[in-house]
C-alpha cells in the first residue's frame, strides 16, 4: 500500500504559529485561488479568528473559493482601499515580473508571507528584501523556506515517528 500526505497545511500552520503573530480579527489577504489556498484558509482558521479576503487574477475562481471557505472575495479596486496585517501569496506569481498585480499589494500589508519554496530568492523576495522595498516601512517578509522547514518537520515525523525540533531543521536547511 502506498500512502501519501499533503503537508502544506502543516507548513503553513507552523509558519503562522512560529513566525507570524497576528492580533485577533486581523485582516488577511490571501492571493490566489488554487489548491494550496484551502490549506492556507484551514491553517488561518486553526490559529485564530481572522477577517480573511481572497483575491486572484481569476476573479470567478476567487469568488467561488471564498464562498466555499467562508472568506470574502476581493477585487483589485477594493484591495487598494484596504490595509492588511498579512498578505499570503499562494501562487507562483512571486516568481513573476514585478509588474504583476501581486506586487502592487505589498504596500497594503504589514507582513508578507510567500508560500513559494525556491532555492533562489523569488522576485517578490528580491523586490521586498533586496531592494529594501517596504522594510523601511516596518514590513516583515516570511519566505517559503520557513514553510518548507515546518513541512519537513511534519514529514520527518510521519515517516520516522520522531519529531525533530524546528531549530534542528532550521540549522540543517540554513544553507538551502
Amino acid at each position: 500500500v502506498l500512502l501519501g500526505f499533503n503537508t502544506d497545511y502543516y507548513g503553513i500552520l507552523g509558519v503562522l504559529q512560529n513566525e507570524i503573530k497576528l492580533p485577533p480579527n486581523a485582516k488577511v489577504l490571501v492571493y490566489g485561488a488554487g489548491a494550496v489556498v484551502r490549506s492556507v484558509i484551514h491553517a488561518l482558521r486553526t490559529v485564530g479568528n481572522f477577517d480573511i479576503h481572497i483575491m486572484a487574477r481569476n476573479k470567478s475562481k476567487a469568488e467561488t473559493i471564498a464562498h466555499e471557505l467562508g472568506a470574502k472575495s476581493l477585487h483589485e479596486s477594493g484591495a487598494n482601499n484596504m490595509n492588511f496585517a498579512l498578505l499570503i501569496n499562494a501562487t507562483p506569481a512571486s516568481t513573476a515580473d514585478p509588474s504583476h498585480q501581486l506586487f502592487g499589494l505589498i504596500s497594503h500589508a504589514t507582513t508578507i508571507f510567500d508560500v513559494v519554496v525556491s532555492t533562489t530568492p523569488t522576485a517578490l523576495e528580491q523586490h521586498i528584501v533586496f531592494k529594501k522595498q517596504g522594510l523601511s516601512q516596518n514590513k516583515t517578509y516570511v519566505s517559503g523556506l520557513c514553510m518548507y522547514q515546518c513541512q519537513f518537520q511534519k514529514q520527518f515525523l510521519i515517516y520516522t515517528g520522531i519529531e525533530p525540533a524546528l531549530d534542528q531543521i532550521k540549522t540543517l536547511t540554513s544553507e538551502y
